[in-house]
Order: C-alpha cells, then structure tokens, then sequence
C-alpha cells in the first residue's frame, strides 16, 4: 500500500511534468511573436541608431531599470550603454549591450544567451578598468539562469520607444 507522502510525490511529479509542457508551449510561443517582430524592430532600430542617447535617455524612464545600474560617486551610470538588443533564439533567450567609452569598463559588448529548458548559460567575460558594483553587470557575469531580468530588458528593448518619450511628458 502506497503512503499518502509517495502518492503525493507521484502527484507532484505529474503537476512538474505538465508545467514543462507549459513552458515549452509558452517559450515556442513567445519565439514565433518575436520572429513575427523583427522585421519592425529592424526598421526601428535603425532609426534608433540615429538618434544620441536613446538608451540612456529610455532607461533613465524605466523604473525598473533604475536599481540595477552602477552607481559612482552618487551618480547613477546609464551612458556607457550605447545599444541594447534583446531577442530569443531556438530554445534560447538573449541579451546583448554595446557598450559605449566609459570610466568603468574595458569590454566593448556584453551578451548574455540563456537555455529555457536546461538552464545552461553562455555570458561573456566583463574586463573592468575598475570594480564596480551593479545588479546589471551582475546579470551578464553571475553564470544563473535569470528569466525575470530578461523580461525586464526584454519589456525595455521592444518598448524602448515608450519609455524614451517619457522625456517629454
């Protein structure tokens, strides 16, 4: 006779086995939008480039953003992002920041590729002129698995626009 905790574990074992086939669908899901996208986020991107101090001045508007980036001197540092891009990959999520001439960081891009389902990581070595402490530059060199920044750059770079006219309000 099987015990109520086995048959509980047996019970949790089919509810994780269904959420796995949740998150496939949801991942494969997201991907088609996102391939359904690029062609307008090209477009945009492009007119993005023209423009001085777009992320920075998007960032600086997105709340969420704000707690995550290098502090010197009691100064928040947004400027050494010069470009952003955010995108999924076959079975993979990705974050990718240009970096612009700055006091802190020797490394001129910065990508982070995350594997949805194996957790695996790729991330690029961050190369310092000086140590500096950041919940952002954390993300790219911690080697986790970490959907919710991702979502949080992800909201940032599709509605990069937004956040930059908050400016003007």
């Amino acid at each position: 006779m099987e015990t109520p905790e086995k048959h509980l574990i047996s019970l949790q074992k089919e509810i994780d086995e269904e959420y796995d086939i949740y998150v496939k669908e949801e991942f494969n899901l997201r991907l088609q939008h996102h391939k359904t996208i690029i062609p307008i986020l090209q477009r945009r991107d492009n007119i993005i480039a023209k423009i001085e101090n777009f992320w920075p001045m998007a960032i600086i508007h997105y709340d969420l953003m704000m707690d995550m980036l290098p502090l010197i001197c009691d100064k928040i540092e947004v400027d050494f992002i010069s470009k952003l891009k955010v995108w999924y990959e076959e079975n993979k999520i990705c974050v990718k920041i240009v970096i612009a001439p700055n006091k802190f960081l020797k490394s001129k891009e910065i990508i982070k590729k995350m594997n949805v389902f194996d957790k695996t990581v790729e991330e690029t070595k961050l190369e310092y002129k000086q140590n500096i402490n950041s919940k952002l530059l954390e993300f790219f060199e911690n080697g986790k698995f970490d959907k919710e920044m991702f979502d949080i750059f992800y909201e940032l770079y599709v509605n990069g626009i937004f956040y930059y006219c908050l400016q003007y309000d």
